[in-house]
């Protein structure tokens, strides 16, 4: 069996487990419409975190940097803090979707299309303004959260951590169709970005407009990142995990084939956390903390092995 069709076996079969696990004909109805949603959304937040990630690290020529780093998960949060520091509720669930998404790539958009115009398209200060940024909006969030009662803050801390438990079936397709417009820009750049991974220099020689392409590519970022930390919330550490073990298992380290097989590896890595928590140890705690710890770990390992390579 060829190793590509590995991680795709072993995603459907964790998505069948999980899908049918306890299901009897009392509770089927109930079940199959909660757990397709899930499984929907899992498949769907693995593409989106996995593209935005690859497409990140190409345009960085950096493969342990992850769309984080820009501040989104961070804005996010701030977003939420805002919405229940000014109405003391959240809103609708697609009202707030729709909010948050055109927020934070409004925000993006503007800053850091600013800051590449100014800075020289010089991506390096790029990754500083958004760290930076990140850690003000955290701030900004922590100061208003310290003026919240306990109730508001609660429903805050509710929303800062990745979850599949609550995801609203609206909010989703109005996620895909938002996707449908990054899917555009991946189009419309997606020939030229296996030539950019081989360098800017050998790139911009073979006929590829740099600054172009990193424009196209950071929406493309900024769109799905927005989208999918909208949908179940911050859980950054995903994308990084599933591209860089799908790049050790490929011997060809083509997009596409990392992109398809980060995906495969990211549902299933999702759904054996869910499996874990949810139906062997009937713990309620969130995906995203155990996600987060692997890929903390995960991620010092790269960057030691980047440094004794």
């Amino acid at each position: 069996m060829k190793r590509r069709y590995e991680w795709f076996i072993f995603a459907v079969i964790l998505s069948l487990v999980y899908f049918l696990w306890g299901m009897n004909s009392n509770n089927y109805q109930y079940l199959m419409y909660r757990r397709s949603t899930r499984l929907l959304a899992m498949w769907f937040v693995s593409l989106l975190t996995t593209t935005a990630t690859t497409y990140f690290q190409v345009t960085t020529n950096n493969r342990i940097l992850t769309p984080s780093l820009l501040g989104f998960e961070r804005m996010y949060i701030l977003v939420q803090t805002v919405i229940v520091f000014l109405l003391g509720i959240f809103m609708k669930p697609s009202l707030n979707f729709l909010v948050s998404v055109f927020v934070m790539v409004g925000i993006g958009t503007l800053f850091y299309g600013i800051i590449l115009k100014k800075m020289q398209r010089d991506l390096f200060v790029l990754l500083l303004v958004g760290t930076v940024l990140g850690t003000l909006f955290s701030s900004i969030s922590a100061t208003m959260q310290m003026m919240m009662d306990p109730n508001e803050f609660s429903m805050i801390q509710s929303q800062s951590f990745a979850s599949f438990n609550a995801v609203d079936t609206n909010v989703l397709f109005i996620g895909m169709g938002l996707s449908l417009i990054g899917w555009l820009l991946v189009y419309r750049i997606h020939y030229q970005i296996d030539v950019v991974a081989l360098g800017n220099d050998h790139a911009t020689n073979l006929g590829i407009h740099i600054p172009q392409f990193q424009i196209y590519s950071l929406a493309i970022v900024a769109l799905f990142t927005a989208i999918s930390t909208a949908l179940v919330g911050p859980i950054g550490f995903l994308g990084l995990i599933g591209t860089n073990v799908a790049r050790e298992f490929l011997q060809k380290h083509t997009t596409r084939s990392i992109i398809t097989q980060g995906v495969f590896f990211s549902t299933s890595l999702l759904l054996a956390s869910q499996l874990l928590f949810e139906r062997l140890l009937n713990l309620n705690t969130s995906v995203s903390v155990f996600i987060n710890l692997l890929g903390g770990v995960y991620f010092i390992y790269l960057m030691l092995r980047e440094r004794f390579k």
